[in-house]
């Protein structure tokens, strides 16, 4: 059989062992073993035996505990299976059919065993009660005016003086029900002691009671009884240090914000949970286990923390020193577990000399630095952190969620997420640190759909996912470094097949374009149109280039109606209401709004300003003098302009009311030359080298053409190819920058080494197809 604990995987000895021809479950009294198809269920107090003799045996067997009862995990003996473990235990002989020497073991007579331990919860009975005083019998157990004293063992008790209490029992003697009020007990277990008289309030309470209570932020064994002492009044507490007397602790402890001091015992584990304030740390709570019965639970679970019992909790507000971090604040509560009672440097944890666990839940800031970027900040109001330390290395592990803000992202990033990211950290005592930031994700530039992970770690920054919802699912590497974006697109099977079964569509457009190319000329020189004519591209530009601007302009005010209407939107949306009564007002709200419709149309003209001097410069080149020199210059400034035919930015802005803070963001997508008008741009740009300087200078038709290939030679090619007698390259490489924040350019390899750089969205798997299959079509076209 194959054994498999749920996050964990056993060493090889154990799957030998697991090869049995006999499963033998023993069930102490406490609980029952279940398994997961019900076959094989066996009850309390006894002891079950299943035949395995094939590879058909696949079972999670699960382990319950009866009331007062605690399962505290499966027997760890020599033939015993998921020891120590308190996982559901997996066996399965599923594999072991490969493996001739593993089978026979499986048709021997050996015999291995399951066993789950439970143990019994303690409980206060009756026999350990002692009272003073006036004693008035009730149907379930007694009313008292005087002094009683509760036995916990080990020649420790708990006096209550001056008490005034109820007490309730079952048939069997366990007390079930204790209020009233008392002098607050002293010493409430070895280690505190009360320094003087003090009332308080008390009651029993079961851990699941005081979990489900938010007034008690101490998180407790939900299946253990507590004794909770409420106290309204200051007063001086002693905490003994047993292994060090110079380190115990004697401080004042007030009355905190909520009311009362929270005092909690477990009379059965001599644990002390009190909550108050002092002087010197304001509100806190602080608990030791001398059993190790505190249990820390992560709040955060994607990263699978595990959970764990420690000796100590406290509440903290600290800064912590971990190499890599420039900063990292922890504020929230946190469970160690220690071997002995010392003080962990939070100066600098990984590296403290003792071993030890701790996990934290609560809030984090921490900010790390990688090489070519600024800081990357993170504040996440609910997260976990778990610390594991011995005395050769120390290792964090942090988790949180991130909201869909870019707070933390530099502006230029070309991803920004779409939503609630999951977000972990690992740093280690020698100073790696890596972070992964997983979700989803929009690509600005090129336009795309993105899932993956960020991993950022003190050199690099780099993304890796796939591209969602297109006809293919293509991997996606992303780095960045420096302003750029330098990405890698996955050539699949899939994908590469795709592109060389799409060739003849490749050839249809060569010679569309032939076809096209032709028609246009010809029309060119019967009608003397622009595209003829240098003069006739400049006489052209000054109109176009005032109609872009014209468009542009209009964009900061679109986008200042657009946020502030959404704005108003989440506020109302998220408003508190009273009667005629709003939190925030009507007043307010608007107020609100339009300071974040006028940071957005602020951000809008910012963005727009940069395409300005690209609109103003195209149109000083048409107005220059020297028609030859004009050449160059006026090409690169038409393929620039048409470059940006389409200006598209988003614009995000954040809002504060009531406590919330929502991120509202708009794209602006805005045509700022007309389809019409930007092919006349890119074929005058295309033809630069062609025109002649002047519209009395007509280049003939023939010239033109003469430099595409006949559409003859493309058919003949095109029927090689489908015949097997010509073989394209196949498709080897695609990848893409972004630099200066928005300069786009794509590079595609084929596997005879040739390389091209394009400006079509390889991001969107139909378009990069499309643009694909047609340049191998033209690239065959060239070599024959």
């Amino acid at each position: 059989m194959k054994l498999s604990i749920t996050r964990s995987i056993l060493v090889l000895g154990m799957l030998f062992s697991l090869a049995a021809c006999k499963l033998v479950i023993t069930v102490p009294p406490g609980g029952v073993v279940k398994s997961a198809s019900g076959n094989h269920d066996c009850g309390a107090g006894r002891t079950c035996e299943i035949d395995v003799v094939d590879v058909f045996f696949d079972e999670s067997f699960s382990a319950r505990s009866h009331e007062d009862y605690v399962f505290k995990g499966w027997r760890k003996k020599d033939r015993y299976f998921c020891g120590n473990s308190t996982e559901n235990c997996v066996l399965s002989t599923t594999w072991m059919g490969d493996y001739p020497k593993i089978m026979a073991i499986l048709a021997s007579e050996q015999r291995f065993f399951l066993e789950p331990v439970f143990e019994v919860v303690p409980r206060i009975t009756r026999d350990q009660i002692a009272v003073r005083g006036q004693v008035d019998e009730t149907s379930d157990g007694f009313e008292l005016r005087g002094r009683l004293t509760i036995d916990t063992g080990a020649q420790a008790s708990l006096e209550f003086t001056d008490a005034r209490l109820s007490l309730g029992f079952n048939a069997e003697g366990d007390l079930l029900v204790m209020n009233g009020v008392t002098n607050l007990p002293s010493p409430l277990a070895g280690f505190v002691t009360a320094e003087q008289d003090v009332r308080a309030e008390v009651g029993l309470y079961r851990g699941s009671e005081i979990n489900a209570d938010p007034a008690f932020e101490i998180t407790l064994k939900d299946e253990r009884q507590y004794l909770v002492f409420l106290v309204s009044q200051d007063f001086d507490i002693n905490v003994y240090n047993p292994v060090d007397s110079s380190r115990s602790e004697k401080f004042t402890i007030g009355t905190p914000a909520s009311g009362k001091i929270i005092l909690i015992v477990d009379p059965a584990d001599q644990m002390v949970y009190r909550y108050g304030e002092t002087p010197l740390l304001g509100a806190f709570g602080e608990a030791e286990s001398q059993q190790r019965l505190l249990p820390y639970k992560p709040w955060i679970t994607h990263t699978r923390f595990p959970s764990f019992d420690g000796n100590r909790y406290e509440t903290i507000s600290i800064g912590v020193g971990v190499k890599a971090v420039d900063l990292l604040n922890l504020s929230g509560a946190q469970v160690i577990y220690e071997p002995g009672f010392s003080d962990i440097n939070w100066k600098d944890p990984l590296n403290s000399p003792v071993a030890y666990k701790a996990g934290f839940n609560g809030a984090v800031d921490f900010a790390f630095s990688v090489v070519g970027f600024e800081l990357f900040s993170f504040d996440i109001g609910r997260a976990s952190a778990l610390f594991n330390v011995n005395p050769r290395r120390g290792v964090m592990k942090l988790a949180g969620y991130l909201e869909p803000d870019v707070s933390w992202q530099p502006d230029w990033f070309t991803i920004i997420p779409q939503s609630r990211l999951s977000m972990d950290l690992t740093a280690d005592s020698d100073g790696t640190l890596v972070s992964n930031i997983a979700g989803q994700y929009e690509s600005v530039i090129p336009p795309a759909d993105l899932e993956g992970s960020m991993r950022l770690d003190p050199r690099s920054v780099t993304y890796s996912g796939r591209i969602r919802g297109q006809s293919l699912d293509l991997p996606v590497s992303i780095r960045f470094a420096d302003r750029t974006t330098t990405a890698t697109v996955g050539v699949t099977a899939d994908f590469s097949r795709a592109v060389t079964e799409g060739i003849d569509s490749g050839f249809a457009s060569a010679r569309d374009l032939v076809e096209d190319a032709t028609a246009q000329l010809e029309d060119a020189l019967r009608d003397y149109e622009f595209e003829v004519s240098l003069r006739g591209v400049r006489d052209l530009i000054p109109g176009a280039v005032d109609t872009a601007k014209t468009y542009l302009a209009r964009l900061p005010d679109q986008v200042y109606s657009a946020v502030r209407a959404e704005v108003i939107k989440q506020i109302n949306a998220n408003r508190v209401c009273i009667l005629t009564v709003c939190t925030p007002s009507d007043s307010s709200r608007n107020s609100i709004a339009t300071r974040a419709a006028s940071e957005a149309r602020s951000k809008a003209s910012s963005e727009i300003a940069r395409y300005i001097p690209l609109l103003d410069n195209l149109k000083s080149r048409a107005n220059d003098a020297g028609d030859e020199a004009l050449r160059a210059g006026l090409e690169a400034a038409l393929r620039e302009i048409y470059k940006n035919r389409v200006f598209s930015k988003r614009i995000s802005v954040t809002v504060s009311f009531a406590g919330i803070s929502k991120t509202v963001s708009r794209t602006i997508t805005q045509e700022v030359l007309s389809p019409d008008l930007a092919a006349k741009i890119l074929a005058a740009a295309d033809n630069m080298k062609y025109l002649p300087a002047a519209s009395d200078r007509v280049v003939r038709g023939e010239q033109l053409v003469a430099g595409l290939p006949d559409a003859g030679i493309v058919d003949d090619i095109r029927d090689k190819v489908k015949a097997g007698n010509i073989l394209p390259p196949t498709l080897t490489g695609v990848t893409y920058t972004v630099t200066s924040g928005d300069r786009y350019s794509a590079g595609i390899k084929f596997s005879d080494g040739s390389r091209y750089t394009v400006d079509f969205n390889v991001l969107d798997v139909r378009e990069s197809i499309a643009g694909i299959t047609e340049l191998l079509a033209n690239h065959v076209i060239s070599a024959y």
